[in-house]
């Protein structure tokens, strides 16, 4: 099996997953752009005919306070396209100007989509990136095109500002760090975006898209961490009470709920509620001993915890922030699920193989559907009809119908089945005793008789051979929707199964790390409302931006304005460069020079920044070797840095400019992987200057 993998792995990596992100975008290839048919001096960076109005003029920055929304309409093709920027509000001083379009802020993007009659069209695959513009003009449509088809080939030479269709996997490691990997970029094994180093090991997790956060329980601390998924750093460790385990973030999201699990005769544990905006405790409350698993309900109402030590279930009002009831629901409630479907909770017991249906209006048991002792794991799936319950000592799974709360299937599965997970299509069972996956089509459940279970190889180990599993997911569904992401433990490694496949397409390396979990961060567009493509983003700089939008059919490409004022208030911090690493490859060969470059621009106009003479870096690795290097001056704000490491492992690298004020930590870093063996690639050298 694992030669298999590594022999297509090696063949059809850079392919198959640089494909896998063009179908994110709603494209299978790079599509090749229509050429402009006329030259028209006033058109800008759309076609003669093209009617564009755009928001208020990007003069100077530094002139006015900007409005709170921005505007552009496009017409072209028989549709038209409403571009529209709203800032949140979030990260701003309460001395602001009402939600400013000014840099350092979290703002939401959108694109309107419809007919010349205003019908809303839906199901399109928008594309678009946001990039600082060099020129005063805006571009013109060619230059708009190059722009685009540069993007959408993926090389880090001509990365944009902000990319609108990319997303993230993240690893939770035994070890304490979490590990961010692009499986978008370039055509090498290694995808290792950056790394996270957290307090302790995390045990649970859950992502906040809109708001770029990610939060972390930290039983070792007592504390979540929160984490800037925009900037990839850690940005406040939240009290979280004794032993956090689960983290839930309610609906709204407004509030995160925290389970505490202390080990037994310490308390009787119960929940931690964190402001999820402000970053603070608001509220303790105990509930009963033994871990804890919880959910809230979609309208933020109310939320309910297992006291699996107890027998009981509490009823909490998310508004009084208060217990309001306790049922005793059965022996050992160790997992439940909630659908808003039926407005029902599922309990199930590990003792006595019961699952309790909960009525969440009446808050009292209305049915019990007896199944055999051993039940470890609820969940529903996406349509909320179906809930699917594993028995892990009897390699059971069970499918229960909310519609009438009884059993639809009884189905034999696999070595102790412990977790199950969805895309649109598959239900995903773990298998904690095999190196097995397995799979059940949605479509097949709506059917009388027994689905087909199919199974892959995901690894060549199964996840117990590690030693004890973690709590959260190690199957994530893949943005695009027919595929999924699975992490086994002890492989230290993470699987990209594409559905169809007999065995995942490629993996990627979680460097000699154990992986207790992982996540998609998604940065893309997403079709929100009908015709309504948007996503949430930080406006990182001030000047003049290029939005470039790209739709494949029907085919529109235009590059929209968007003007970023200057915050006052941190106009005396700001970083006066942007430093942007070239790495292609970060894996490089023990006692061999390693040539990369990296791209110098102006913070404030994006303009190539040379002249650089004091320009290097510190190389270090946690064992304690480090090396201070410096750049060599390449032309048009490019410069290069020799490495050479003298053993195998991680390296860091941090960059500085003394003379500009910018020591070691005040620009972004960058991870090296070095081994034995050759590297596959190396960064391409620049030639010697004449």
């Amino acid at each position: 099996m694992d030669k298999r993998l590594q022999q297509f792995a090696r063949c059809a990596a850079a392919v198959a997953l640089f494909c896998c992100s063009l179908v994110l975008a709603g494209l299978a290839t790079a599509p090749a752009f229509p050429q402009e048919p006329a030259k028209d001096s006033s058109a800008g960076a759309g076609k003669p005919g093209d009617k564009d109005s755009s928001g208020p003029a990007a003069a100077k920055t530094e002139a006015a306070v900007p409005p709170k929304v921005y505007r552009q309409h496009l017409e072209r093709e028989g549709i038209t396209v409403d571009f529209i920027v709203e800032p949140t509000g979030a990260g701003t001083r309460t001395d602001d100007p009402p939600d400013p379009l000014i840099e350092e802020r979290e703002a939401v993007i959108r694109f309107k989509i419809a007919d010349t009659s205003g019908a809303p069209l839906s199901s399109l695959f928008p594309v678009a990136w946001i990039d600082p513009r060099t020129t005063p003009e805006r571009p013109r449509y060619e230059e708009c095109r190059q722009k685009a088809q540069a993007f959408l080939q993926g090389s880090l030479r001509t990365r944009p500002a902000v990319d609108l269709n990319s997303y993230f996997v993240m690893s939770l490691n035994d070890d304490g760090t979490i590990l961010v990997i692009d499986p978008q970029v370039g055509f090498s094994d290694s995808k290792l975006f950056t790394l996270i180093s957290l307090k302790g090991p995390g045990a649970d997790w859950v992502v906040d898209n809109d708001r770029k956060r990610l939060y972390v329980s930290i039983p070792s601390v007592n504390e979540v961490a929160v984490v800037d998924t925009h900037r990839w750093q850690t940005i406040a460790y939240v009290q979280a009470g004794p032993s956090p385990g689960r983290v839930v973030l309610q609906p709204d999201r407004k509030y995160l709920w925290v389970a505490n699990d202390p080990a037994s005769g310490e308390s009787s544990g119960g929940v931690t509620v964190i402001d999820a905006i402000e970053m603070k405790k608001v509220a303790e409350i105990p509930t009963g001993r033994g871990r804890h698993e919880l959910v809230v309900t979609a309208d933020d109402r109310f939320a309910f915890v297992t006291n699996p030590d107890e027998d009981t279930v509490s009823v909490i009002d998310v508004r009084e922030l208060s217990v309001t009831k306790t049922l005793s629901t059965g022996q050992r409630p160790v997992a439940l699920a909630y659908t808003p479907l039926a407005e029902a909770v599922y309990v199930a017991h590990e003792a006595d193989g019961a699952v309790a249906v909960l009525d969440v209006a009446k808050q009292e048991i209305i049915r019990r559907i007896q199944l055999e002792p051993g039940l470890n794991f609820v969940r529903f799936e996406p349509d909320g009809r179906l809930a699917f319950v594993t028995n892990g000592p009897r390699n059971l799974l069970y499918i229960l119908d909310s519609s009438a709360h009884h059993v639809r299937f009884r189905l034999d599965v696999g070595r102790w089945p412990d977790q199950v997970a969805f895309t649109d299509a598959f239900a995903y069972i773990r298998l904690r005793d095999a190196e097995q996956v397995q799979i059940v089509e949605l479509a097949d459940l709506t059917e009388p008789k027994l689905p087909h279970i199919v199974d892959f190889p995901a690894g060549q180990n199964p996840p117990s051979r590690a030693g004890p599993v973690g709590i959260a997911d190690t199957i994530v569904a893949a943005p695009e929707g027919n595929a999924a992401m699975i992490a086994n433990t002890a492989d230290r490694r993470i699987y990209y199964y594409h559905e169809g496949m007999a065995a995942p397409n490629v993996s990627f390396s979680n460097y000699s790390r154990r992986v207790r979990a992982i996540l998609v961060a998604e940065q893309n567009l997403r079709e929100t409302e009908p015709g309504v493509y948007s996503t949430s983003f930080r406006l990182t700089g001030a000047g003049i931006y290029d939005v470039v939008f790209y739709l494949d059919s029907p085919r529109v490409l235009h590059c929209f304005d968007l003007p970023v004022a200057v915050d006052p208030h941190i106009k005396k911090e700001r970083v006066a460069i942007q430093l942007e690493p070239l790495l292609e490859n970060t894996r490089l060969s023990v006692n061999q020079d390693f040539h990369f470059q990296v791209r110098v621009r102006d913070s404030l106009t994006a303009a190539p920044r040379n002249g650089l003479t004091d320009l290097g870096a510190m190389i270090y690795t946690t064992s304690g070797w480090r090396n201070r290097i410096y750049a060599r001056a390449a032309g048009d704000g490019l410069y290069q840095f020799t490495v050479r490491v003298p053993r195998p492992g991680v390296y860091y690298l941090f960059f500085e400019v003394p003379s500009l004020g910018l020591g070691l930590g005040k620009l972004p870093h960058t991870i090296l992987q070095a081994s034995a063996e050759a590297a596959h690639a190396e960064a391409p050298a620049v030639p010697d200057q004449p």
